[in-house]
C-alpha cells in the first residue's frame, strides 16, 4: 500500500485524536518522537526532515540523539510502537490502516515489528486489550 491522499484524508482525525492522547515530555527524544508520530502517516520520516522541522543540523540533531544514549532509529521505531498500540485501541481502524498510518511500505512489515516489540500479533494484542475487530 503506497501513499493515498484520499485515505489519509479520512484517516487523518484518527491519527490526530491518537496523537493528541500521547503527552509530550521535555526531553529532546520525546520531542523527536513527537515529531515522528505527526509525520509517519505521509511516509516514514528521516532525520533530515526532524533536523529541518527543528532548525538543526542533521549533525547537530544526532549528536543531541546520541547524548541522550539512543539512535534515531531506535527513536522512529519507539514512535511507531508508541503510536500503533494507540491507534490499535481504535476498532474503527483496521491493522492495515494503522500500517499506513504508521508509515509502512505494507501490512506484513507492520505485522513483522509488532510482533518483534510486543511478542504477539496485532490483531492478539488488540484482542487481549478488550478491543474484538
Amino acid at each position: 500500500m503506497g501513499y493515498n491522499p484520499e485515505m489519509l484524508s479520512i484517516l487523518t482525525p484518527a491519527l490526530t485524536a491518537a496523537l493528541a492522547e500521547i503527552e509530550m515530555r521535555g526531553s529532546v527524544t520525546e520531542h523527536i518522537k513527537g515529531i515522528l508520530k505527526r509525520r509517519l502517516s505521509s511516509g516514514c520520516p528521516d532525520i533530515a526532515d526532524v533536523a529541518k522541522e527543528l532548525g538543526l543540523s542533521e549533525r547537530t540533531l544526532q549528536r543531541r540523539i546520541s547524548d541522550e544514549g539512543t539512535t534515531f532509529r531506535a527513536l522512529l521505531d519507539e514512535a511507531r510502537k508508541e503510536l500503533g498500540r494507540t491507534l490499535l485501541l481504535d476498532v474503527s481502524i483496521s491493522v492495515e490502516e494503522v500500517a499506513f498510518m504508521l508509515g509502512f511500505d505494507d501490512a506484513s512489515s507492520f505485522y513483522r515489528s509488532f510482533k518483534s516489540w510486543e511478542k504477539m500479533s496485532p490483531r492478539k494484542w488488540r484482542n487481549s486489550h478488550g478491543h474484538l475487530q
